[in-house]
């Protein structure tokens, strides 16, 4: 049987790491939009 804190640990593991990738995507888009929006 898993231990709960580990079964925990990944939890947290997994969404942290799906929060990284979140804020990744936005501060891509905002990227995209700083660089594109005074061009056009």
């Amino acid at each position: 049987m898993e231990r709960p804190t580990h079964t925990r640990m990944i939890k947290k593991k997994k969404f942290e790491n799906s929060r990284i990738k979140n804020m990744r995507k936005t501060s891509d888009f905002a990227h995209e939009a700083f660089f594109k929006g005074p061009k056009l």
